[in-house]
């Protein structure tokens, strides 16, 4: 039947229209057609359902109901379209969470290998920008933040390792962050507030002359400006899985050497550990002493070297004198540290001085056998050609701290030893150092031309040299020498060539034989650079021979004959062609024999001008042992 309202067709049978939902009359052999007026008999009425039911569905195929277009299956397609771009949302979202994570990891771990490398490498610049990009991706991961730490320490930049760690410490749970926060907090917080901090720089020391009773003697005056905190390093030093805290830190009030009347500096090692919630001091030890302005030069220096899991803390000292003695002072250490104190493995018992050192031969073999187990061999080949137990510092290593210096004079101030005069002496320059940064890789990637430099003038230094050794060959070939002889009382028979100031220039010397009483002369010749020829210096006559002081640059001769009231030798010193003084020492009783009408037992002295000084048996021996005899070649 039709329904009266939309007119559509519904079955017989049906109480409501399945289009509208209208209630539809009894069937009572009247119906309505869509018009709702035209009343038909079943037969006619059957067939003519039957017309309109395939006119319906023609108009159904064709997408039309008899009032308009038919929307029921576009809207299912649309229905179909957004079930299919919500699924393939969906799968897009668990394959981009999915990989996500994954990509984000394999960068992060990207970045931790470059780090690690560049770090391996002590490329600190490139391998810092590494660690930073992985903290970016991966903030909660506390790696990132401990080689950074690790980065900060080695160039000495405390303050760039507590904010470090303190964002380590706010963004993830690390309980090794937060131990070592602790610890280098320990450093900004306690210590340098108590101690104070040293600060590395250019520093120079002065030379003054202490007295104690009759004795004076010059020495210098060591830095006095800087105590407190040096640098300190965090390690697990003692291989237990716990980091531990070295300080290192100056006192500068140490009386090191009995006979100075001066404060003097020295090294201090200390190793802390945390334990139960606090840092706490386990051992300490002076490393090295004194230092920071002693001799005329100086090379003090610690660093740790890691070898085959074992953390050795090594160092040494090394001052040189030459301008108002000579001889070297040296001491080094090589330690660890057990979990308890630290443990010494090699070095010296105490600080060495001399200025021949063949008796150090067999001790300085087995420091260097030690040095190569350890795997420092540039330093234990250079122990052995040296035989001087200290460090020269050239192997890759973590310098810790570095003094060097030297005196600033070019020439031997001979005027010194008239006048006592300290300001004559110049001035040591040193030099601190306690970072190794890139503004000091390129310093030293500047010093090849420095080297080139010194390089040009050793060639005119040896250039020279060799024109001053034709000079002396012609002169002694062609017998020059005789125009200087006339008040000889013998002839000429042998010569000598001997650097005497030390400047790589030889000089000449012409010597007569003995007179037959011990008297001798002697010619000095010196070679005039600029005139490039051979100048005489002077007609030296003397008692007994000549001999050489290469700890003083200088040829040591007597000038009167010796005797029971008086006796010593004259230390001479070649200052460009002229031969000075610079000093005498020997013994001398006049006074005492005048006094008591005796000859009393010898007393001692050093005579630099008008001033004499009285000094022990033991130190006029200490001025004579070191001399050597001239070797002389027959003309």
């Amino acid at each position: 039947m039709y329904c009266p309202d939309c007119g559509k067709y519904n079955e017989e049978k049906a109480r409501f229209c399945r289009f509208c939902g209208a209630c539809l009359e009894e069937n009572t052999g009247e119906q309505f057609t869509k018009q709702g007026t035209v009343s038909q008999e079943p037969e006619e009425q059957n067939a003519q359902d039957y017309q309109n039911m395939q006119a319906g569905q023609e108009q159904q195929s064709n997408g039309y109901e008899d009032n308009g277009p038919v929307k029921k299956k576009g809207k299912k397609i649309w229905i179909i379209l957004a079930a299919v771009l919500i699924i393939a949302a969906a799968a897009a979202a668990v394959v981009f969470l999915w990989i996500l994570p994954q990509q984000r990891e394999k960068n992060y771990k990207a970045h931790i290998s470059d780090g690690n490398r560049y770090l391996e490498e002590m490329d600190y610049e490139k391998a810092e920008d590494s660690y930073l990009a992985a903290i970016e991706i991966e903030p909660k991961e506390p790696e990132p933040y401990l080689r950074l730490a690790d980065i900060y320490e080695a160039q000495n930049e405390p303050e760039k390792v507590v904010e470090i760690l303190k964002q380590g410490t706010e963004n993830t749970d690390s309980p090794e962050i937060q131990e070592k926060y602790d610890l280098y907090t320990y450093v900004q917080d306690v210590l340098i507030p108590e101690e104070g901090q040293v600060k590395e720089g250019e520093y120079t020391c002065e030379y003054i002359n202490q007295t104690m009773g009759s004795s004076v003697w010059t020495s210098t005056d060591p830095v006095h400006s800087e105590k407190g905190i040096l640098t300190s390093r965090i390690r697990d030093f003692d291989n237990d899985g716990k980091e531990e805290l070295l300080v290192l830190s100056m006192n500068n009030e140490a009386r090191v050497e009995d006979y100075t009347l001066t404060d003097q500096n020295e090294v201090i090692l200390r190793m802390y550990e945390y334990r139960d919630g606090e840092v706490v001091l386990s051992d300490e030890m002076t490393a090295l002493s004194p230092v920071f302005g002693v001799g005329d030069s100086e090379s003090s220096g610690i660093f740790l070297h890691e070898y085959d899991g074992q953390i050795y803390i090594c160092g040494s000292l090394r001052q040189d004198s030459y301008v108002i003695a000579d001889g070297i002072k040296f001491y080094s250490f090589v330690s660890v540290y057990n979990g308890e104190s630290f443990e010494k493995q090699a070095g010296t018992d105490e600080a060495v001085i001399g200025s021949e050192f063949s008796g150090e031969e067999q001790d300085a073999q087995e420091m260097a056998d030690f040095l190569d187990e350890i795997g420092l061999s540039g330093e234990a080949e250079q122990i052995r050609d040296s035989w001087l137990r200290c460090f020269e510092f050239t192997d890759d290593v973590e310098m810790l701290m570095l003094i060097t210096g030297e005196n600033d004079l070019d020439t031997y101030p001979s005027d010194y030893w008239d006048t006592l005069d300290t300001d004559l002496l110049g001035e040591v320059t040193l030099t601190l150092r306690l970072t190794w940064n890139d503004a000091q890789s390129e310093e030293a990637d500047q010093k090849p031309e420095e080297d080139g430099n010194e390089a040009d003038e050793n060639q005119d230094v040896q250039a020279a040299a060799s024109q001053a050794q034709d000079v002396y060959d012609n002169l002694l070939d062609s017998g020059e020498y005789n125009n200087y002889i006339s008040e000889w009382l013998t002839s000429p028979e042998s010569y000598t060539i001997l650097d005497i100031n030390q400047d790589q220039i030889p000089e000449l010397m012409v010597h007569s034989a003995d007179d037959g009483t011990g008297w001798s002369n002697t010619l000095l010749f010196a070679y005039d650079s600029e005139a490039q020829e051979a100048k005489m210096v002077q007609d030296i006559y003397h008692y007994m021979d000549i001999r050489y002081s290469a700890k003083y640059k200088a040829i040591v001769y007597s000038d009167v004959r010796s005797s029971l009231m008086y006796g010593g030798s004259g230390f001479f010193v070649l200052d460009g062609t002229e031969l000075t003084q610079a000093f005498s020492v020997g013994w001398d009783n006049t006074s005492y024999a005048n006094a008591v009408n005796e000859i009393d037992e010898n007393h001692y002295f050093i005579f630099q001008g008008d001033t004499r000084t009285e000094i022990t048996e033991v130190q006029n021996d200490e001025y004579f042992d070191e001399l050597s005899d001239i070797e002389k070649t027959p003309l």
